[in-house]
């Protein structure tokens, strides 16, 4: 059973964040990027050097791997550890008065092509964060930054969801020499549909009870890790969880994991 200062520095995010003073301190104190995206993303390639045995951070007889495991999956072919990046620029102002200066920041998101579930999760939230730093409301960007952050067969099966939620049949034709009058409709109700079909088509319907039931009963923090670690790694896997199908794909509370 994971212990209550940990659960709830990691589901509260109560304690300092090392990532947020510095971006404060770069870049001043009006208007600083404080999606909490940016607070639930640790290098992988780190915890992997610490834990380098995923038994080092599960108790018990595993029957069947975790969809997300606390430790992540190491990739299991040349084509996934060849990481591509995409550097994207964003805006924002140097303080509050009406005459501030723009200025601009970069940050780089791997490009998704293929990979783990957690992988391709990390490619729905970097499009989140990214759409959220540009502060958009237009359904044309969203579209436009979730193509530009994907890649290979991903990119393929990401267009057919695309023309399956946006191009709709608004009539048939009589005869056969007629064509079929369709309308396409780019709007934040079609892109949110088609991200939802487009992880359903790689999600089972039960992953999210399968990935709850791991966080609950087999997850133990692994000796070498320290605790503000293993604290943001937990909050990462609670924020998963949102995106999964299903009735119960949300965070857990606290009270849920203890």
């Amino acid at each position: 059973m994971l212990f209550r200062s940990l659960l709830h520095s990691a589901l509260t995010g109560s304690e300092p964040l090392d990532l947020y003073n510095k971006t404060k301190k770069q870049f001043g104190n009006y208007n600083i990027p404080k999606n909490p995206i940016i607070h639930l993303v640790m290098s992988s390639n780190t915890l992997n050097e610490v834990c380098p045995h995923p038994s080092d951070a599960e108790r018990g007889t595993l029957v069947h791997r975790p969809p997300i495991p606390f430790i992540p999956e190491e990739p299991n072919s040349d084509k996934e550890s060849k990481s591509e990046t995409l550097e994207l620029k964003f805006k924002y102002a140097s303080s509050a008065a009406r005459n501030a200066k723009i200025e601009t920041y970069s940050k780089k998101y791997l490009v998704y092509k293929t990979g783990s579930i957690e992988q391709l999760l990390k490619y729905i939230t970097n499009v989140r964060d990214a759409i959220k730093k540009k502060n958009t409301t237009s359904a044309e960007m969203m579209f436009e930054l979730a193509e530009m952050l994907i890649g290979g067969d991903a990119k393929t099966r990401w267009d057919d969801e695309k023309l399956r939620e946006t191009e709709k049949i608004v009539e048939t034709p009589e005869n056969e020499e007629e064509e079929v009058r369709m309308i396409s409709t780019i709007s934040v109700d079609t892109y949110q549909d088609t991200v939802r079909t487009f992880l359903k088509s790689y999600l089972d319907k039960h992953i999210t009870t399968r990935q709850k039931q791991y966080m609950r009963n087999y997850i133990r923090k692994p000796r070498k890790l320290k605790i503000k670690m293993c604290s943001a790694r937990l909050r990462e896997l609670n924020g998963y969880l949102r995106y999964l199908p299903g009735p119960n794909g949300s965070p857990m509370s606290e009270d849920e994991l203890v």
